[in-house]
């Protein structure tokens, strides 16, 4: 394996800057949340008052889901905002037309496809699982209780189903796979793509600060990854990550009533989902030729 030596450290701080800066988003949206709340116990009625104290704001029982929604909502408007004006100010003029250029009709069609038979099939997976795992599903189910059960509403359904998708491909698939493909450039002559595509997927899978999610995480990270570099857009990995996350609400129970339900249901999606992953590369590989 030859090295290259043109590698600066500029190249290794750009590479992990975008995830910088998330956290700092992060850090900013709960620190102004905890403000509001603690101003807002300062001025209210004594008789509604519970304890002013910033430990009872930070406390999980004093947490509402309308609140954790509205802070989820405003942290991917700033993913979008932040990481789309960055991404586009460092992206020349042919660059900023193929970065939002639409798939086919057809194309869309089996992206969304797709994304809702690639959920299936790890749905059914995590079926058969579960019972082996109980502690490890805790918070996986706490997380989709609260987009699916009492605790959604229209502002979190928005975040997760529209602006976690658009933000998160503009951080990873926009900036952080376009950083790392230019580190690994500098340092490895050969395999850049792999390395570029696997090392994005793992810090997707990372993110996502669970062991279930990021498992299929950055499986699913591996294919939008390679979305991106096969279609020169985020669209098309937009789209196929918003089927993924909608789909959890168009998953019917059937399909998981019985263990050989589940065996089948997972089955025949992961035939679908294959079979529609051949359909769209070889159309857009025809479209290129």
């Amino acid at each position: 394996m030859e090295l290259n030596k043109s590698l600066k450290i500029k190249d290794i701080v750009f590479m992990f800057l975008p995830l910088i800066i998330m956290v700092v988003i992060q850090c900013a949206v709960n620190a102004f949340d905890v403000l509001i709340i603690f101003i807002s116990n300062l001025i209210s009625d004594e008789k509604t008052v519970r304890v002013r104290t910033i430990e009872s704001i930070m406390s999980d029982a004093y947490r509402q889901p309308m609140n954790i929604a509205y802070m989820t909502l405003a942290r991917y408007i700033l993913y979008i905002l932040i990481f789309g004006i960055w991404l586009y100010h460092i992206s020349s003029s042919d660059e900023r037309k193929s970065i939002v250029r639409r798939p086919a009709i057809l194309t869309t069609a089996l992206l969304v496809a797709a994304g809702w038979s690639g959920q299936i099939f790890v749905d059914s997976i995590l079926t058969l699982v579960r019972p082996y795992f109980p502690n490890t599903f805790e918070n996986y189910d706490k997380l989709t209780t609260n987009v699916t059960g009492a605790g959604s509403s229209w502002v979190l359904l928005l975040a997760v189903f529209v602006a976690a998708p658009i933000g998160e491909e503009l951080l990873f698939r926009g900036l952080m796979q376009r950083y790392i493909k230019t580190f690994f450039g500098k340092v490895f002559t050969k395999n850049v793509a792999i390395f570029t595509v696997l090392t994005q997927a793992l810090l997707f899978a990372l993110y996502h600060g669970n062991i279930v999610q990021g498992i299929y995480a950055f499986i699913m990270g591996i294919f939008l990854g390679v979305l991106a570099l096969q279609f020169g857009s985020l669209i098309p990995g937009i789209l196929f990550h918003m089927a993924i996350n909608i789909s959890i609400l168009l998953v019917p129970k059937i399909f998981f009533a019985t263990t050989t339900a589940t065996v089948v249901s997972g089955i025949l999606c992961l035939a679908a989902f294959l079979l529609f992953i051949i359909l769209i590369y070889r159309m857009n590989s025809a479209k290129k030729a």
